[in-house]
């Protein structure tokens, strides 16, 4: 096409769909990979917390041999979520082990905010 010859007006319709194709692949492979990234996020948590509370937490030599051997059980914590936080591979491996034991939780706290 000689430089001097005006451009048609087919000729840029023809020119625009191959542009937005191009956005739209490129807005496509964005997206998936942002489904790819938070899919990602969310199960990560959820397969570590899996890990350390059952595969890690069943190794016996986590838990003394006195727990191991409980048939009662007490918790003593400062904050009501503190038995969830810290101390749920012990109470899993002892539940796992004896499903008779009974337990008991114990929180020290007078419940005001900080």
């Amino acid at each position: 096409m000689p430089a001097s010859e005006p451009i048609r007006r087919y000729d840029m319709l023809r020119l625009r769909p191959t542009a937005s194709r191009l956005i739209t692949r490129l807005s496509r492979r964005s997206v998936r990979w942002r489904i790819r990234i938070a899919l990602i996020l969310l199960v990560l948590p959820l397969f570590l917390q899996w890990l350390v509370a059952y595969v890690v937490g069943s190794d016996a030599r986590l838990l003394p041999s006195s727990l191991q051997g409980a048939k009662d059980l007490l918790i003593v914590t400062a904050h009501p979520d503190d038995e969830c936080l810290f101390f749920a591979p012990s109470i899993l491996g002892v539940l796992d082990r004896n499903n008779e034991v009974r337990g008991s939780l114990l929180v020290m706290s007078t419940g005001k905010i900080a």
